[in-house]
């Protein structure tokens, strides 16, 4: 079975974000919805570790990436979104969203 490596990177907003990986191949975020975190995944990635480079974000404030009292909204998570991809230089992703996750993808194309 797929082991799932947990990391953890700065974005230039000055905070750390958690994620969760495994696999090789086309990239693949899952971003998890308010309160749950990229754990979550970890069967999914397992499974999905076979085709793609899959990666589980914890958003700010959430699992195991770093707690701060600001930057909640969804276009500031969106804007982490956006350089924790160039942090990991990712360009060409498939981004994958549960509940509120999928509304930070949202705000993220529309930024």
């Amino acid at each position: 079975m797929t082991a799932v490596g947990n990391k953890r990177v700065q974005i230039p907003a000055g905070i750390r974000l958690n994620y969760r990986e495994a696999g090789r191949g086309e990239p693949l975020v899952l971003l998890p919805g308010w309160s749950q975190t990229a754990a979550m995944f970890d069967e999914q990635i397992r499974r999905l570790a076979d085709r793609h480079h899959v990666i589980a974000l914890d958003h700010r404030g959430h699992g195991e990436s770093e707690k701060v009292d600001h930057g909640y909204h969804l276009a500031r998570l969106a804007m982490d979104l956006r350089e924790f991809l160039l942090a990991l230089d990712l360009s060409q992703v498939t981004l994958l969203g549960h509940s509120m996750g999928a509304a930070v993808i949202f705000s993220y194309i529309e930024l």
